[in-house]
Formats: structure tokens, sequence, C-alpha cells
């Protein structure tokens, strides 16, 4: 599997207003620069995704520059490809500092074919899934 990782970061800035003389009539009267909110925003992708249910495995994903120790970041994946006619969720867990582990959660079970309550039918699907694209973003 083949990953790839962008950090950037965003400040929110609060400017006051000098209430005495400028020195210079062109220049701003803006004379406080206090940073009310910092972001940090890591994003990534991974191809050839390929964890899933049916085996019960993770994928790893490590933050090239981790968040500080006391930071545990909101993460956000999404498959961007269409490898397969059943759609897969996408599981969390262990959401760190320093990373996150992620899997395919394609859903396993039956639907009822001929609408009759206790019909099992076909089965819908078996857990795994065809290899797909998986974005994630990090934000603290």
């Amino acid at each position: 599997m083949n990953s790839s990782t962008l950090t950037q970061s965003i400040s929110l800035k609060h400017w006051a207003i000098g209430e005495g003389k400028a020195e210079n009539p062109e220049q701003s009267r803006l004379y406080q620069n206090n940073t009310i909110m910092s972001v940090s925003i890591k994003t990534g992708k991974v191809e050839n995704f390929t964890t899933d249910r049916a085996e019960d495995t993770w994928y790893t994903v490590k933050f090239d520059n981790p968040y500080l120790s006391s930071v545990t970041p909101k993460v956000f994946v999404q498959i961007q490809t269409y490898g397969g006619g059943d759609t897969p969720g996408l599981r969390i867990q262990n959401v760190t500092h320093e990373g996150f582990e992620v899997r395919m959660d394609e859903i396993q079970g039956s639907y009822c074919s001929s609408g009759t309550v206790g019909d099992l039918g076909t089965v819908k699907s078996d857990g795994s899934h065809n290899p797909e694209t998986l974005a994630w973003m990090a934000i603290n």
C-alpha cells in the first residue's frame, strides 16, 4: 500500500485598533496581533487499500509530523475510488497524536429476497472488499 501525507497550518488573528496618533498618517493604526485559534490540518491518501473485516486487519496511518502529545485530532476518512459493487464502510480506531488505525468494513450478512420474514435469501457480501484508494484528513 502506498501512503502520502501533507500538513497545513491555519491561524486566526485578532487585530486591535490603536487609540494614539500615528507618526505617519499612512501607517495603519492596527497595533496588536493576537492569535485566537490555530488549526493544523494533515491530509493523506492510501492507494491499494485492502484491510478489511473478513480478515480483521487494520492499516496504521502515522502522521509525518505528530501533533503535541496533549492533542487528539478529529479524523475523517473516505473511499475515493469504485472497486466493486458492494459499498464498504470505514472504521477508525486508536486515534492518537501520532496517527490512527483504519479498515474497510464491508457489511456481512444477507437480505430477504422474497419479502418473507425468516427467508435469508442470498448472501449480500462476505466482509472483504477489492482494493480502493482511501483519503483521510486529521484536524486538531
